[in-house]
């Protein structure tokens, strides 16, 4: 159980980890995590969507999505919380995938778990909407 001071450190980390990611930044992404970190994604083959282990696949796996939407930004719906040694993060995607223009609106919630004051995995709920493609 974490005190009050370590509770407003791991907030802390969470607003830093989300402004990273609206900057588009793999590498301030990565320093917030811990070296086996687990990133689950909406999307995969498995029950829990996919699993990315690993500072630098997980890097890899920002840098790719970064590129397939380059407008891409998770607009904050609340403020970061963070009970215990788990956070949450609720937000809106937004976004244009480059390679057709298909447009993306969803909300999701991102399932924080610390180690060390560090994430040491991030778990991603959204709802599924279908893209608006250009006309």
């Amino acid at each position: 159980m974490n005190n009050a001071t370590e509770t407003i450190k791991l907030v802390q980390l969470l607003d830093a980890f989300c402004e990273a990611f609206n900057r588009h930044d793999p590498d301030a992404i990565v320093s917030m995590i811990t070296d086996d970190c687990e990133f689950r994604p909406a999307l995969g083959d498995k029950q829990f969507g996919a699993s990315i282990k690993g500072k630098s696949a997980i890097k890899e796996a920002f840098i790719n999505t970064f590129a397939m939407f380059p407008d891409a930004k998770w607009v904050p719906r609340n403020k970061n919380e963070v009970i215990g040694e788990r956070g949450f993060s609720e937000w809106t995607f937004i976004a244009t995938r480059q390679a057709d223009g298909a447009f993306f609106e969803m909300d999701g919630v991102d399932l924080f778990f610390f180690k060390d004051g560090k994430i040491c995995m991030k778990d991603v709920y959204r709802k599924n909407r279908e893209p608006i493609f250009p006309k």
